[in-house]
């Protein structure tokens, strides 16, 4: 991820925000981390990871992250 094939299985951060762990199997998990939590209701914001596939070829993923109306108890 981000360019080093070396980071399969680690968590690195995304370019605005979040982690992401990519495995070898090209699966990956995203966490938002709190990084957007200052977004309210129907805003988003984008953050990529760009990493190496195989043969050397360079990827990007972007993910969008949409904010939710966050309902206090009580």
């Amino acid at each position: 991820t981000n360019g080093n094939p070396a980071d399969v299985g680690e968590v690195v951060a995304g370019s605005d925000g979040g982690l992401l762990i990519m495995y070898s199997d090209g699966s990956v998990d995203f966490s938002a981390d709190g990084d957007f939590d200052h977004l309210d209701e129907g805003d988003n914001a984008q953050t990529t990871f760009t990493y190496e596939i195989e043969g050397g070829d360079i990827a990007t993923l972007t993910v969008t992250v949409w904010g939710e109306d966050e309902m206090l108890p009580g």
